[in-house]
């Protein structure tokens, strides 16, 4: 209830306290610092950043930074409550004299990695610390970009996902989510959700994902039939072909619901090999919110 609190009264000082000023876009490669745990291997590899610049010199600029890594690197047997590496890349930015917003992506199996900055002998902690102050330099050392054009286009939909997930639907039936299910008159369990499609300057373009997305689902490049799970083959355009490629792509992952992962259908394996396929609301539901995407770019578009 706290974290509700906060975060509205945070909404509303900050659109109460708007002012005039630039925005910015740059990008800083950060792919030797990611590893997906997960074929096929997609990532988006950039820290795509929003850089917002005041025209009072007095007031304080804000970096929006999208990045699809999980803050897991304490792991999942830590006693310690963290910010985990996002805290130490906001500390670097705060120390140049601006504030950070970080928002996940593509996120379903991308975690860190950190090869370049783990040390011998240091604690998981100071490797996460580390890798934090590695991420914070990258940003810090990247110039500010290229003038955006004061442009902002953004739609929502409320959708229905298919609950088909026998093992979800066990662990619904106790009671421990917290989303609601509806039954349809043949059945069927849905849970409503929504996603959006938003446009900012004259090219750049985020698909609002509520939940953590497969990052071949945005970007290409999923299993053929040959290497998939199924057998089969991936028969969708990515989100990036709906949008253009006269835009650049970013997701923004778990954005105003959670509904789990979300696979590619042909590449849906066992609960018994991978955890995601546990945690998914259907087997499906990747071509469902894709063509979902796509409906809602084209009615707006």
């Amino acid at each position: 209830e706290n974290l509700y609190n906060v975060t509205a009264k945070a909404i509303m000082d900050a659109v109460n306290s708007m002012e005039p000023g630039e925005m910015y876009f740059s990008t800083s490669d950060a792919s030797e610092y990611i590893r997906d745990k997960r074929d096929p291997q997609v990532i988006d590899p950039n820290l795509n950043r929003l850089c917002f610049v005041p025209d009072d010199e007095n007031s304080t600029p804000t970096w929006i930074v999208n990045a699809a890594i999980h803050c897991v690197g304490l792991g999942a047997a830590t006693t310690e409550v963290s910010g985990d590496y996002p805290y130490f890349v906001e500390k670097a930015v705060n120390e140049v004299g601006a504030n950070y917003i970080q928002i996940q992506g593509a996120e379903l199996a991308i975690t860190s990695d950190g090869t370049l900055t783990s040390k011998e002998g240091a604690t998981r902690y100071e490797n996460v610390q580390s890798y934090g102050a590695a991420l914070g330099k990258l940003l810090v050392d990247t110039d500010k970009g290229s003038e955006i054009e004061p442009i902002l286009n953004i739609a929502h939909e409320n959708i229905f996902m298919q609950v088909d997930n026998k093992a979800l639907q066990f662990i619904a039936s106790t009671g421990l989510l917290a989303n609601e299910g509806i039954k349809t008159a043949d059945g069927d369990l849905k849970i409503p959700t929504e996603i959006g499609y938003m446009e900012i300057g004259d090219n750049l373009a985020f698909a609002l994902i509520p939940g953590e997305l497969a990052p071949e689902i945005a970007f290409g490049g999923a299993r053929e039939a040959k290497d998939s799970w199924l057998g089969k083959d991936w028969n969708y355009p990515s989100m990036q072909d709906i949008v253009g490629k006269d835009r650049r792509l970013m997701v923004l992952g778990l954005t105003n619901d959670q509904i789990g992962y979300i696979l590619s259908d042909n590449d849906y394996r066992s609960i018994l090999t991978e955890n995601e396929e546990l945690l998914t609301v259907s087997k499906n539901a990747g071509s469902r919110l894709l063509l979902e995407f796509k409906a809602l770019y084209e009615k707006v578009s």
